[in-house]
């Protein structure tokens, strides 16, 4: 396994943890719903893969601009209709 992160030149601390916490977040980050993250990572218990999803300030201001993009979007709708 040390060989594989020597080759990757990866730097830093690099587990098996932190390999699955890195493999769950960029599931999440995909869209991938959590049960089917939870199956991936064997995990018997919801709370134990949503421990290894973080949220980041990144996802929190990509989830509010999502919501004024649809905000903007019904606004839009809404004024054509008329």
């Amino acid at each position: 396994m040390h060989r594989i992160f020597w080759d990757c030149k990866l730097s830093g601390k690099v587990t098996v943890h932190s390999l699955r916490k890195t493999f769950a977040a960029s599931l999440h980050r995909c869209g991938v719903p959590v049960k089917v993250i939870q199956e991936l990572l064997g995990h018997a218990n919801l709370n134990t893969t949503e421990a290894y999803i973080e949220v980041t300030e990144s996802d929190k201001i990509e989830a509010v601009e999502v919501l004024e993009l649809v905000e903007g979007l019904h606004k839009k709708y809404l004024s054509l209709s008329n």
